[in-house]
């Protein structure tokens, strides 16, 4: 740089306010610079701690007492001690009372909507959760669990225009909660055994523009799914038995079924960019797969009148693999760059290995 040149400004924000001198904390004969740092900058690394250390930082120095309070909340029920769900959610009432926000994400299990659904009510209606991004209600150990579908609390989806992610479990939706909604924000939605209606999902689905990533788990309700969304970039579904067709997804990329489960039948219509494709299997007698006019069916039938060459990568589940049937999926998706197989019984072994190493190595 040339004498005299104007030195560029620079980026890194002022600490503690401009024109202030930064504190220099000693500890133990030991220079302090994180606490040097800017309230902004320390609080986005409180809020990136477990709840239980991010509390404990106000008894690192008078420095960091208020940083807690001020700093976004990120309160994981699961991170709190594993004493009961009473003695749990005691502690959650107190320090949404001790944090005025605001409030990142919360996540509370489905089992605390069972066993304290006032309380949930009350933190979810809580004033230190205000503009909140994440909301979780995984389904934990529900899962294992035979109960009756739970009622959304009332202000749940008060949070509809600030939310980036949702995660509901072992809930029953109802078509009041959701057909004036918007959700401008939601990026990723999941929804585990939840009771829905068809008209419900589509809303859901409709009512978020910028949605990326949906998960349907064993959900009930609805034996249809008609995906119409410019957004979405991931589909997964899991013990879902019915129809899923893909009628406009532009963006769409990866469309997964996470576990293996009868009678799925899938239709897509319209999604050029879509690249990843599995679990397929030829346990599933039902299983019909269409791209437009190109049909698979339980991966022993496979009728072509066209290719799908968006598909790169494959995973399939095969009981017994041949040399034919890999041969057959070949031709169906021609631009495969990875296929994955699981299977039992493997016929002309040494010819499909070659196969696929061959198409490794395009």
């Amino acid at each position: 740089m040339a004498t005299g040149a104007p030195h560029p400004k620079s980026t890194v924000p002022p600490p503690l306010g401009a024109g202030e001198e930064v504190a220099v904390v000693a500890v133990g004969g030991a220079v302090d610079g994180i606490s040097g740092l800017p309230d902004a900058i320390l609080g986005e690394i409180v809020s990136l701690l477990p709840i239980k250390e991010a509390a404990r930082t106000q008894a690192l120095a008078s420095r960091w007492r208020h940083l807690w309070r001020s700093a976004p909340l990120s309160l994981d029920g699961g991170d709190l001690p594993d004493e009961g769900e009473i003695f749990r959610a005691g502690l959650i009432s107190r320090i949404l009372a001790a944090h005025p926000g605001p409030a990142r994400r919360f996540s509370v299990s489905a089992l605390q909507l069972l066993l304290c659904p006032s309380a949930v009510d009350s933190w979810i209606s809580s004033p230190a959760l205000d503009s909140l991004r994440e909301l979780e209600f995984p389904i934990g150990d529900l899962i294992y669990l035979q109960s009756a579908e739970l009622a959304l609390p009332d202000s749940t989806f008060r949070f509809s225009a600030t939310l980036r992610l949702a995660t509901i479990s072992k809930c029953h939706i109802t078509e009041g909660d959701v057909e004036a909604l918007q959700f401008p924000q939601l990026r990723e939605l999941a929804l585990e055994s939840v009771r829905l209606s068809e008209d419900s999902l589509q809303s859901m689905i409709a009512g978020s523009p910028v949605l990326e990533c949906l998960l349907l788990s064993r959900c009930v309700g609805f034996s249809r799914v008609r995906i119409n969304s410019r957004s979405l970039v991931s589909i997964g579904v899991q013990s879902f038995s019915g129809e899923l067709i893909i009628e406009n997804a532009p963006s769409l990329e990866r469309l997964l079924q996470l576990q293996l489960f009868r009678d799925l039948r899938v239709s897509v219509v319209a999604a050029p960019k879509l690249e990843t494709l599995g679990w397929l299997s030829d346990r599933d007698h039902h299983l019909k797969l269409a791209f437009g006019n190109t049909a698979v069916q339980d991966l022993r039938s496979v009728s072509i009148t066209s290719v799908v060459c968006s598909i790169k990568i494959l995973a399939v589940d095969i009981l017994t693999l041949s040399l034919d049937m890999v041969l057959d999926l070949m031709r169906c998706f021609p631009c495969l760059e990875k296929l994955y197989i699981e299977g039992t019984e493997i016929h002309g072994v040494v010819n499909t290995v070659i196969l696929l190493d061959a198409l490794i190595s395009v």
